[in-house]
């Protein structure tokens, strides 16, 4: 049995139809994306959080600003083993749901 969770997480680009697909790996008691949450809060309130988010013009950390600035140690503190972004877009491709596959003959 795995001593961990994984999930994957999608997250819209409002007024597109675009998605950024996000990997993670956590510790089995963890919800990962509450320790996301939780860990963003943290950093957004340390003294590096606040002069990276002003030296870049972050008003609102977002999930974009967590892949690109959360510490892989303030992670780990939150029980986030890995924090990964696809973006090889060859890796991903977006499908209909309700796209026929195949007729069903009689």
């Amino acid at each position: 049995m795995d001593s961990f969770n994984e999930l994957t997480i999608v997250a819209t680009i409002p007024d597109t139809h675009e998605v950024v697909i996000y990997w993670v790996r956590a510790n089995l008691d963890v919800d990962p994306v509450e320790a996301i949450k939780k860990a963003a809060k943290e950093y957004v309130s340390s003294p590096e959080g606040k002069k990276e988010c002003k030296d870049d013009n972050i008003s609102a950390f977002n999930w974009g600003d967590a892949i690109n600035h959360l510490p892989d140690d303030l992670l780990k503190r939150h029980g986030i083993l890995s924090f990964n972004t696809i973006r090889d877009p060859r890796q991903c491709r977006l499908v209909d749901h309700d796209e026929e596959l195949a007729k069903v003959e009689d």
